[in-house]
């Protein structure tokens, strides 16, 4: 796989990545089933703060070697915590509810 590729992988990848949420989230249905709300005001969240704050920095974090599929598990587990928000929702300071 050349680097031209993986660069038009990864732009298909993130097409239609915010092809679904975009639509999603402009239907007022996050993903299906669910919604992701602010913390404290419990409004709808935007695209933008879904992307910058709460899926960027995991993204980010996972391409690091050895450590980031370590903090992929931690992110998962602490889902199990009293709150029941990952790591990437506190980061956000957003909550995922049933829609």
């Amino acid at each position: 796989m050349t680097a031209g590729d993986t660069i038009a992988s990864a732009i298909i990848g993130l097409e239609s990545y915010l092809t679904v949420h975009g639509y999603l989230i402009t239907t007022n249905d996050q993903m299906v089933g669910i919604k992701m709300v602010d913390n404290t005001s419990g409004e709808l969240v935007s695209l933008a703060k879904i992307i910058v704050l709460r899926d960027l920095p995991m993204a980010s974090a996972n391409v690091i070697p050895f450590v980031g599929s370590r903090i992929s598990l931690i992110d998962i587990l602490a889902s199990f915590g009293s709150q029941q928000r990952c790591i990437h929702d506190h980061l956000a300071g957003t909550q995922v509810v049933r829609a």
